[in-house]
This record gives structure tokens, C-alpha cells and sequence, in this order.
């Protein structure tokens, strides 16, 4: 479903109680017309948000970029923010349903004639609200198009869903969507993770998620069909291992804390992933070929997952990735001096 596409009205589950809304505030630069939506939005009464924000989405839908001033945009985040936090009891879990849906919706023509207003939803929550979306599964439209705001607010504020465990709630989700989505979450990952700024962003918010990354390479074979999955993945992982080294090697005057690091994002299932990667790209039965940047990110993370470990080194002389002249072919110095450090 594209962004801009309407919902059906299925639910998947209800969810209990009923949220409070924020406080009418009057705004008396907006049109009588938006004024009047507004106050449906922050009325309390399910009914009246649901129609309100179907109307307030049908509008923007088809709304120039001058017809509504950022400063009324403003006003109406607060109140769509709080639309996603709304919950609901069986009898009216239809009505949530669609809110919910068509605030996403809203949020995503919001930021289509505003980019600049992203910030703003980062500041009352929303960011949190959607990522808790992807949690609760309450519906499959809800669920497309949050992923369509994240990738808006990620293009201005990244960091925010990192802090919201935007990565592993993404990744839970990942196998149930067809390949074309699946890229399109893995390039919004590589965003998120480039905004990693401290260790702790790495143990909080990615070391939970390596996992669920590792699984979803594992069970790719060598059909041609995964092979930009599989580019994606070892993009992805580099950017994860190039921001451990930045902030944990300065840190440390001993291994531990990065060998604790590799036994928890479980670098032997990495190892074996990309050392599958080579052989089926030397074989005429694998993919046509691993493009430039591939080779050059598989060969950087191999330095990396060698740089501190003997076990993984010798796990790579094991399975034979030496004999395939890796070494000689990509010019990889890092793993070279590895491989003189701790050869007997």
C-alpha cells in the first residue's frame, strides 16, 4: 500500500482503555473551517476525532504547499499525536481503527507539504507513538504507513527513532512483507544507524536487534532474487561495526568489553553469512556478481570481526576463506596483519 493510498477499515486486535486528549486550544489566525477540525480532534469523543481527522486527511491530501501556514500545521500535530495514543475498548475498536489509520495518513501529507515540521513531531512524542505502532499490531495499514512517516522524519531527525528502538521493532516486522518493502526497511535502517553518536546508542538500541538482523540473512539462500537484501544486510552491518570500533576502540585498554560486544551480536552466524556470500559469488550457481561496494564492505567488516578475535580468525581459516585467495584479491591489509598477529 503507498503512502498515499486509503485504508480498509480491518482490525487486527483491540487494545484496552481510553487515552485523554490534550486541551482545546484556541488558535484564531486558522479558517473557521480548520478550527472547527481541530476542535474534533481534541473533543474526547471517538466519533467526532474519527470523523474530523478522515475530513483533515481528505484535505491535505489534496492541499498545495501555501494553502496551510506551518503555524496551523503545528497546532494539528499535538492533536494527530494523540490520535496514535489513543486506545479503545471492543465496542469501539473499529472506530480506533480507522482513526489511528488515517492520522498516520494525515502525519504523512503533513510532512509532504512541510518537511520542516518533523521536528515537531519528534518533540510531542510522535516518533515514540509510531514506533509503538509497529509493536501492536493492530493493523497492516497502520503498520505501511507509519513505515512512510519514519522514512520522512528520518530524512531530518534519524536519531529519534534510534532512541525509540525503531531498529528492532522494524526488524520484527520485516519477513512479513514482500521484497520491494523489505529493501525499502533496510535503507531506512542504514539512515537510522548512521546517527549512532555513543556506546550507549550502540548497546541500548542495536546489539537488541542484531539478531533479528542475523536471522533475516541466514534464511536468504543464493537466489538472485535476495541478492540486494543480502548488499543491504552487509551494508548495514558495516555501519553497526564501524560505529563500535569509533566508540568503543578509543575507550578501552583491553578486549573485554568489545569481546563481550561480539558474543552478543553473535559474529560467528555473521562470519558464516558472509563467507557464504563468497563462495556463492565464485560459483556459477550463486548470484552474478556482488557489486564493488559489497566486496569492499564484506572485507572491512572481516578486518573488524578478525581485528580482536582469534577464535573468529580461525574460524575463517576453517572454512576455507584464505583458500579462495580472499585475501590476495581485495587487498585486504587489516585482515593481513591479523593474520601475521596471530598465526603461530
Amino acid at each position: 500500500m503507498n503512502c498515499e493510498e486509503q485504508p480498509d477499515n480491518k482490525l487486527r486486535r483491540p487494545i484496552p482503555q481510553v487515552q485523554p486528549h490534550a486541551k482545546l486550544v484556541p488558535v484564531p489566525e486558522m479558517k473557521p473551517g480548520h478550527k472547527a477540525l481541530l476542535e474534533y480532534l481534541q473533543s474526547g469523543d471517538e466519533i467526532k476525532i474519527m470523523q474530523g481527522v478522515i475530513e483533515l486527511s481528505t484535505e491535505l491530501s489534496i492541499a498545495q504547499d501555501t494553502a496551510l501556514s506551518q503555524q496551523v500545521l503545528e497546532h494539528f500535530i499535538p492533536a494527530l499525536v494523540d490520535c496514535l495514543k489513543m486506545s479503545a475498548f471492543p465496542e469501539i475498536v473499529c472506530t480506533l481503527c480507522v482513526t489511528v489509520v488515517y492520522s498516520v495518513i494525515s502525519l504523512t501529507h503533513v510532512l509532504d507539504i512541510m518537511p520542516q515540521v518533523g521536528n515537531k513531531v519528534v518533540a510531542v512524542g510522535g516518533v515514540e507513538a509510531l514506533c509503538e505502532k509497529l509493536v501492536i499490531v493492530e493493523s497492516f495499514d497502520i503498520i505501511e504507513n507509519t513505515i512512510c512517516v519514519l522514512q520522512k522524519i528520518a530524512l531530518e531527525n534519524p536519531y529519534s527513532i534510534l532512541t525509540a528502538n525503531g531498529p528492532l521493532y522494524l526488524l520484527q516486522l520485516i519477513d512479513f512483507f514482500d521484497i520491494a518493502k523489505q529493501k525499502t526497511i533496510l535503507t531506512l535502517l542504514i539512515s537510522i544507524v548512521r546517527s549512532i553518536n555513543s556506546p550507549e546508542n550502540i548497546e541500548a538500541n542495536i546489539v537488541p536487534a542484531i539478531p533479528l538482523l542475523n536471522n533475516l540473512l541466514k534464511y536468504k539462500d543464493g537466489d538472485e532474487k535476495f541478492k540486494e537484501i543480502i548488499e543491504l544486510g552487509v551494508a548495514l552491518y558495516s555501519i553497526i561495526f564501524e560505529s563500535i570500533f569509533k566508540f568503543h576502540e578509543p575507550l578501552i585498554k583491553h578486549i573485554g568489553k568489545i569481546a563481550k560486544l561480539f558474543e552478543l551480536v553473535s559474529t560467528e552466524e555473521i562470519l558464516s553469512k558472509l563467507l557464504e556470500m563468497i563462495l556463492l559469488a565464485s560459483s556459477s550457481a550463486g548470484y552474478s556478481g556482488l557489486t564493488i561496494k559489497t566486496w569492499q564492505s564484506i572485507m572491512t567488516l572481516l578486518s573488524w570481526l578478525c581485528k580482536y578475535s582469534v577464535k573468529n580468525y580461525s574460524y575463517i581459516i576453517q572454512h576455507g576463506a584464505l583458500d579462495l585467495s580472499l585475501i590476495h584479491i581485495c587487498r585486504c591489509r587489516r585482515i593481513e596483519r591479523c593474520r601475521s598477529r596471530w598465526s603461530p
